[in-house]
């Protein structure tokens, strides 16, 4: 069954994905179990997430402004759509990473959890244990604790290192703390801890969480058993 989300900003009235629907059909798409995402990749990150948990592959068009994830363009919509068709493609398995928060908040990254020190103008303390064993301390603006998908992004501009996508791992940047990032083993558990006296503003993927983490509440962080199925053509159009 052929699913489509899409960015209601970009396309407010619907006509991008009447037109991707029309072709779709045409070429005889609509069978398929295949998510399409119509949108940038804010967009594609939250629908990736959304088709893990279906077990169902996605598909991004780029109709945004960074489509670094998207197979291809609005402008190559024929073209990809009918490669697409042809069977000229292939799928790639990415890693998210599952949360759950002593407060109860829980979800899933595609890119990075982040911790923030947020308005504060103090900085955020956090310690980080891996199995159960503390293995580092961290004082300054924030941790990222991004999958291979999300090494260049936000993990990137913050020092971090590239991984390939297929590695299996966890990579923990910190943000001004004078420290290394560090890459941990995919099959690790990782908890974070806010010790200090300054709650941490929480995002998944560029969304600010509901809640602040207090001091002395903490985060787990594991690999998820769901994986996202993200479509690539073969050759570049």
């Amino acid at each position: 069954m052929l699913t489509f989300y899409a960015n209601p900003l970009r396309d407010p009235d619907g006509a991008f994905e009447l037109e991707v629907r029309r072709f779709a059909e045409r070429l005889q798409l609509t069978g398929r179990e295949l998510m399409i995402c119509l949108g940038g990749d804010g967009t594609l990150l939250r629908a990736a997430k959304k088709s893990a948990l279906l077990n169902m592959p996605v598909l991004g068009i780029n109709f945004g402004d960074v489509g670094f994830l998207s197979a291809f363009g609005r402008d190559k919509l024929e073209a990809g759509l009918e490669a697409i068709a042809s069977g000229k493609f292939v799928t790639e398995r990415r890693s998210l990473l599952r949360y759950e928060a002593s407060d109860g908040q829980s979800g899933y990254a595609f890119n990075e959890l982040v911790f923030h020190r947020g308005a504060s103008g103090l900085p955020l303390r956090v310690v980080v244990e891996i199995g159960g064993r503390e293995t580092a301390r961290y004082l300054g603006d924030g941790l990222i604790a991004a999958t291979p998908t999300g090494s260049t992004a936000y993990s990137r501009r913050a020092g971090g290192p590239v991984l390939e996508p297929e590695v299996d791992a966890i990579l923990l940047t910190p943000v001004c703390c004078g420290a290394e990032a560090r890459v941990i083993g995919g099959d690790a558990e990782i908890t974070v801890t806010v010790s200090g006296g300054v709650p941490a503003l929480l995002s998944a993927d560029g969304e600010i969480l509901p809640s602040l983490l207090q001091p002395g509440g903490f985060i787990k962080l594991y690999k998820a058993a769901e994986f996202v199925q993200l479509i690539r053509l073969r050759e570049k159009l």
